[in-house]
């Protein structure tokens, strides 16, 4: 099956304004401490840690995310809604579907996108009422 999607211009119901909580520390950590060599030489970042490298697995097709490039939450610095489309996008383009759509995309596409549960957090620090997931696009044209 062949679908398309346009990433939103601006920050609203479909692109929140915000960071991730804790993922660059985790991320850097990792890297640092319990990266394999092998894995940094495949991914061209031996010479040193690179963000962008890193987030482009978001994006490209680049391979399963590890559980520790999946990040776990994401804070929403402010907004204008209450309520989000069923695909949001994150910072460093990262899209996340909610229950729904995750459910219709395993079901006509089994096996080829890669989800994780991902904690969205509002502004004044409760916990987002939906759960979302982080998504991996798995296959690209």
């Amino acid at each position: 099956m062949t679908w398309g999607m346009e990433s939103p211009s601006n920050f609203g119901d479909y692109f929140l304004d915000g960071d991730y909580v804790g993922f660059d520390d985790a991320l850097i950590s990792y890297y640092l401490n319990k990266m394999p060599d092998k894995d940094k030489a495949e991914m061209g970042v031996s010479d040193g840690f690179s963000h962008p490298t890193f987030y482009g697995k978001f994006i490209r097709e680049l391979g399963w995310l590890k559980p520790q490039e999946c990040p776990e939450e994401f804070a929403i610095t402010h907004t204008r809604s209450k309520s989000f489309g069923s695909l949001i996008e994150l910072g460093s383009q990262l899209p996340a579907a909610d229950e729904d759509l995750k459910a219709l995309i395993e079901r006509l596409e089994p096996g080829i996108h890669q989800f994780w549960p991902i904690k969205i957090t509002m502004p004044k620090g409760e916990t987002y009422p939906k759960q979302f997931y982080g998504m991996r696009i798995g296959k690209f044209f």
